[in-house]
């Protein structure tokens, strides 16, 4: 029995990991845990498969449950995904609302008063299934003129980098193990 022929085995469930935990400290989802936390609530709807972007260009596509209840807003992560993403609960109260458009994608912005630095970009499309529950407490603040995050378009393929080149690495001890060379 060769123990290099299960390195990616014990490597990439690592790997995975040790990614999850980045994106969610690096994205502010854990932040929105800490104030956040789902505990239960009653959800009147939900939609599946969604997407969102929150800081420092950390995106969920295609991977998040929205719901929506009178008292407010559930994200949560698709079911194989959750590591270090516990489900989130935010009250209507404590939701700012906006338009804002990223590099001419027109998208809603959801800023909250516990965590106003990790802003939940969701899909314009969204507008109606959120305006549904929340009534009077959906309310649109100003609408932001066309904004650019350079920054955040930096630190997203710079993240993509670190990602490649950890796979790169792992793949090559992998090879190197598998030839008998480590």
């Amino acid at each position: 029995m060769n123990i290099h022929n299960y390195l990616p085995f014990i490597i990439f469930p690592l790997a995975w990991v040790a990614i999850m935990r980045f994106l969610a400290y690096a994205g502010g989802w854990q932040e929105l845990a800490k104030y956040y936390p789902y505990r239960g609530e009653k959800l009147a709807k939900k939609k599946y498969m969604q997407s969102a972007s929150l800081k420092k260009g950390t995106n969920y596509n295609n991977c998040l449950t929205i719901g929506t209840s009178p008292q407010g807003v559930y994200l949560s992560m698709w079911f194989i995904l959750p590591t270090f993403h516990p489900a989130l609960f935010i009250p209507w109260e404590d939701i700012t609302i906006s338009q804002v458009s990223y590099w001419g994608i027109k998208m809603l912005e959801l800023k909250t008063k516990q965590a106003p630095l990790v802003p939940i970009c969701l899909a314009q499309s969204l507008e109606g299934f959120l305006r549904q529950q929340a009534g009077s407490d959906f309310v649109l603040s100003q609408t932001s003129e066309s904004v650019s995050k350079p920054a955040d378009s930096l630190q997203n393929i710079s993240v993509a980098l670190i990602i490649i080149a950890l796979i790169g690495i792992l793949f090559a001890l992998w090879l190197g193990a598998r030839s008998g060379k480590i």
